[in-house]
């Protein structure tokens, strides 16, 4: 008997639901999704959104070591699984080419209106 080792679509659906519903559940709770924007969110608990100290030790960090890594800012990048977009944006604002995919629409939309206001 074979087993199917893939992922069903119906599998993926699920998926992408609990994320779409995951990001507007934070988006309606004070969630900003920008590096340079975060703001103290309360509503998290164990999550460095809460404070944006947390976020720039850990997401900040990983954000400059890639640009160490990266070099000039003239090549293309592919983020998957960029969730609500906030690589894709910094990265981009360095001035990368970026593209992010995400199984989440509701994600791929947040990261669409942040870097359509992205004030800088």
């Amino acid at each position: 008997m074979e087993q199917d080792q893939g992922t069903s679509s119906h599998d993926l659906g699920l998926e992408a639901q609990a994320f779409d519903d995951q990001i507007r559940e934070r988006l309606r709770n004070g969630h900003i999704p920008d590096l340079r924007r975060v703001e103290p969110c309360d509503w998290f608990r164990n999550n460095v959104w809460r404070r944006p100290y947390l976020v720039n030790m850990l997401i900040g960090r990983v954000l400059r070591f890639g640009l160490a890594h990266l070099g000039q800012p003239e090549g293309r990048i592919l983020e998957v699984g960029c969730g609500p977009g906030y690589m894709s944006l910094e990265l981009a604002r360095y001035g990368f080419d970026v593209v992010g995919l995400d199984v989440s629409a509701a994600a791929l939309e947040t990261a669409n209106h942040f870097a359509e206001e992205n004030p800088f």
